[in-house]
């Protein structure tokens, strides 16, 4: 039986500077004692590593014009075909999310951004070329009807009656 060669160890000073060591193996590559000495070196030296105040790396760009774009949206659908959540999942998601509703802060948060957004030139244009597109779906009768029968809409009674009466008159 062969042994497996033993990888020499070394002791490390932790990045976050706090002055306490940690022993690794010379082929680690681990910088800090845990996860907590990260975090602290991290927010001290102010690196955040969400940060998008230049926007997403992606703004602007489409499958069509960039690579990445395309390959990542494929292997993105790939992974969520058929996916099914379940019932205990959503259960739970709702929960957290009805959680997060009740809290006023949160709410107000929530409401602000998305009414900055929409007062904004690009939330602007955005909701005109929506309406645009809408106007036009609704000018296609296989649309009209297709909505009509998913939303189960029948003629109510003054429709009905109105119906009634045009028909003797005709008749």
């Amino acid at each position: 039986m062969r042994r497996r060669k033993r990888v020499p160890r070394e002791i490390r000073f932790c990045k976050c500077e706090c002055g306490e060591t940690f022993e690794c193996r010379i082929t680690d590559l681990k910088l800090f004692i845990n996860r907590e000495h990260y975090m602290r070196w991290r927010k001290d030296n102010h690196i955040d590593y969400f940060d998008h105040s230049n926007g997403p790396w992606n703004k602007g760009l489409t499958k069509e014009t960039d690579e990445r774009v395309r390959k990542n949206g494929e292997a993105v659908s790939k992974s969520l075909k058929g996916y099914k959540r379940s019932d205990e999942y959503c259960k739970k998601n709702r929960e957290n999310r009805l959680k997060e509703w009740k809290d006023p802060e949160f709410r107000k948060d929530r409401s602000d951004s998305r009414r900055k957004f929409w007062d904004s030139e690009e939330g602007v244009q955005l909701k005109e070329q929506i309406g645009k597109q809408k106007e036009e779906l609704w000018r296609n009768p296989e649309y009209v009807a297709r909505q009509i029968r998913s939303r189960h809409t029948k003629p109510n009674r003054p429709e009905k009656f109105l119906t009634k009466l045009f028909s003797k008159v005709v008749s």
